[in-house]
């Protein structure tokens, strides 16, 4: 997309790795994995620039299809795992983001974007965990007609549930509908995106989940885009909203899925036949790789940061780091949704990763 006048163009690369463990303490079978963990090739200003997965042992098949949403979904199946399952993943992706003046320009998708064949309804409807209570209404109806525009109403909600909630780790998990989130007034980034999604649909503004990463935290993220209308054309888009952080996304932030709740863009689900549970572990790590910090970079340009700092700083940055060339091997690729946990003799879901999407 070429600037406008006046209008600047600034990119960030990130390079992103994960790895996925199951542990058996006895032999399993027809252990069948889905991962939902691999980028679009592009996603509004969003890139995929490379990408590689590895699993051990080796999968009898591999399959790869998107879903409803447009999600690419890896799928594998192992006859037999006699004590350990792992998949390595590892991807880089650049992401340009406008700039005006010294100020971001909201970032935005085209309407039809992840749209499924039921049409945008999809994201007006309640689900499981996007549920509906009287508090959720009274919030709706409070903030109702507060706001000139779809976009800033919002806006406005998702500020409202970064104020009404206290990010506290443990108090929730991921069946936890958003009207028990917002009853105790506490949970993690997938609860907040619950909660903003109940209020916005009660608003009558189609909305959806969002999972992804950002620089800085271990484990996957999630936020908030609505449809909203341009004030100015009518034209509808996609915007986006975080109301763990209180912010506008911007070129740190990777989407991977899109969906009506966490349930589903789950990264990692699947079964197997089995006497015991399996043990997951889990880790990733999203770095900034080549790249200016955009918002330390928008504020020396304001005179609020001295030119020395370089523009990158803390977790963010990595200085000029050089970027690792990850290949992309078709023969092991892979995103995945598992679980593992059943009674002796049957099909047992796999557990969802901990920390999964509760950044």
């Amino acid at each position: 997309m070429e600037a406008g006048r006046g209008t600047e163009g600034t990119r960030s690369v990130l390079q992103t790795v994960k790895t996925i463990e199951y542990h058996y303490a006895t032999p399993v079978r027809e252990v069948m994995t889905q991962l939902r963990l691999f980028p679009r090739p592009r996603r509004g200003l969003q890139r995929l620039l490379s990408r590689d997965c590895e699993v051990w042992p080796r999968p009898d098949r591999t399959r790869r299809f998107t879903d409803e949403f447009g999600n690419e979904v890896w799928e594998f199946l192992h006859q037999a795992v006699a004590e350990r399952l792992r998949f390595a993943l590892g991807f880089t992706t650049e992401h340009a983001v406008r700039c005006r003046l010294g100020r971001l320009l909201v970032a935005r998708l085209v309407a039809s974007h992840g749209v499924p064949r039921a049409g945008v309804t999809t994201f007006l409807s309640s689900t499981w965990l996007v549920d509906d209570s009287e508090e959720i209404r009274a919030a709706a109806r409070a903030l109702a007609g507060t706001k000139a525009t779809a976009g800033e109403l919002m806006e406005a909600i998702g500020t409202w549930v970064h104020g009404a909630m206290r990010f506290c780790a443990g108090v929730t998990d991921v069946s936890t509908p958003a009207s028990a989130a917002l009853a105790q007034r506490g949970g993690v980034c997938q609860d907040y995106a619950h909660v903003m999604l109940a209020i916005c649909r009660a608003n009558g503004i189609p909305s959806r989940y969002v999972s992804g990463f950002i620089p800085g935290e271990g484990y996957m993220h999630a936020w908030v885009e609505a449809l909203v209308a341009d004030s100015r054309t009518g034209t509808a888009h996609w915007e986006g909203f975080d109301p763990t952080h209180n912010r506008r996304p911007d070129a740190h932030y990777l989407a991977i899925a899109i969906g009506r709740d966490y349930a589903d863009v789950s990264p990692v689900t699947g079964s197997f036949y089995g006497a015991t549970p399996g043990r997951l572990t889990s880790w990733s790590e999203t770095v900034l790789r080549n790249a200016v910090d955009l918002t330390r970079s928008i504020e020396r340009r304001a005179g609020k940061i001295p030119a020395a700092d370089g523009g990158c700083g803390g977790k963010w940055a990595t200085g000029n780091t050089a970027e690792t060339k990850i290949g992309y091997n078709k023969t092991r690729a892979g995103w995945a949704m598992a679980s593992h946990c059943p009674t002796a003799g049957s099909v047992r879901p796999q557990d969802r990763a901990p920390g999964t999407n509760r950044s």
